[in-house]
């Protein structure tokens, strides 16, 4: 008995119904195989049999697994099983064609596979993406801390932390996701030792992950007189942050103080108190600012500064429990420890995970800007990335 749904099923059902007779006498006397062979694609999920095998073991000793991540394992569960129903579907409808020689039959029923395929495919990408989290145990966070220290090199090492922390920060502007600068520890050539800033986007942290590592740019600094290739670090980490972040700045609990402004600056300096210092009194915390001229904007951004202090002292306490994460990302900062190369002399961005052209772009100068060349190649890491996971995830299983 047949299980199709839909108009389109419904018309080849009364259409096979007329030629019943036709059909009956061909399945007994055609030597035509009664069980046609059916694609890879459609029998295992993503092709891959050894992901049934998986699937098949999970359903047979579900009744005797308690799984830490109970929801996640039955929503696979029942996912699987769907698809399943509709292998079953397509096998009957296979079978039922393959003796037909009405021409309007069988173009029908080959659109109705067709639309079985497509959505077989739909739920392959939900398995895998199910079966990964299921074993990686994952927080199903909405907001992360994306922050880029300079390793070694010396001031190339921070002028590459620059142009890493202005590639991210131009990529979560492309994205169009929320997001705050924490900090950005500047340096007198234009570099950073450090930036870090809040993302604040259901999906990001499942993308940015991936970039969490040791960098190494490869190229000849603009201080290099002899024209001699140097090699230097910068570290990126991406700490996931599960409970939102409100900071509430009391008046009671701020002191603020004006001076006049110092060091260079022109006619201004010295002249007036544009300059303003605040403190926060619970904390201790002091920011001062005498960027602008006039001492209500030094006000607003020396406010601006203090929140994001806070925002970031609460955030690490928020962090401390993972800090064994952030460890692992660090590693030593070393030139031998590489994630991903830069290499200017040969425009190429190496990502030493994924082997073969699938981790290799030659497009240094579009890659840096974060926009559409960086978000292919992050999208397509990531597809590598968890074809590798699955991979590993069903080889253990064995």
């Amino acid at each position: 008995m047949w299980i199709f749904s839909g108009p389109l099923t419904r018309q080849i059902t009364n259409r096979v119904f007329l030629y019943k007779r036709t059909q009956l006498f061909k399945q007994l006397f055609c030597t035509a195989p009664s069980n046609p062979i059916i694609p890879d694609d459609v029998k295992y999920p993503i092709a891959n049999k050894k992901l049934k095998d998986y699937l098949d073991n999970l359903i047979a000793t579900q009744a005797n697994l308690k799984h830490k991540n109970g929801p996640l394992l039955n929503r696979l569960l029942q996912r699987y099983e769907y698809r399943l129903s509709i292998v079953d579907q397509y096998n009957e409808l296979a079978r039922e064609m393959v003796n037909e020689s009405n021409k309007e039959i069988v173009a029908m029923a080959t659109e109705e596979k067709q639309n079985f395929v497509d959505t077989l495919l739909e739920i392959d990408v939900d398995l895998v993406d199910e079966v990964i989290a299921l074993n990686e145990n994952e927080p199903n966070v909405s907001s992360l801390m994306l922050e880029v220290q300079c390793g070694v090199g010396g001031q190339e090492a921070m002028l590459f932390a620059r142009e890493l922390f202005t590639m991210y920060e131009n990529y979560v502007k492309f994205r169009k996701w929320d997001y705050k600068v924490l900090e950005q520890a500047n340096t007198e050539m234009g570099g950073i030792r450090s930036g870090s800033m809040v993302v604040q986007e259901c999906d990001a942290y499942e993308i940015l992950k991936n970039e969490a590592g040791v960098h190494r740019v490869q190229r000849v600094p603009k201080t290099e007189r002899s024209g001699r290739m140097h090699t230097s670090t910068a570290v990126v980490t991406v700490i996931p942050c599960e409970d939102d972040i409100k900071i509430k700045l009391n008046s009671n609990d701020i002191r603020v103080e004006t001076k006049r402004a110092s060091g260079p600056g022109g006619q201004n300096v010295n002249k007036s108190e544009s300059a303003v210092r605040i403190v926060h009194i619970p904390t201790g915390i002091a920011i001062e600012c005498q960027e602008d001229r006039t001492q209500m904007k030094n006000r607003q951004i020396a406010m601006q500064k203090l929140h994001n202090k806070l925002y970031q002292m609460e955030f690490t306490k928020q962090l401390s429990s993972k800090e064994n994460l952030r460890k692992s990302q660090v590693g030593l900062r070393t030139r031998n420890e590489k994630l991903r190369t830069y290499n200017y002399a040969q425009n190429r961005i190496t990502d030493h995970r994924v082997s073969g052209t699938a981790g290799t772009a030659h497009n240094l100068d579009e890659f840096l800007t974060g926009t559409d060349d960086f978000d292919d190649f992050v999208e397509k890491l990531k597809k590598n990335l968890t074809r590798q996971k699955l991979n590993d995830i069903l080889d253990e299983d064995m």
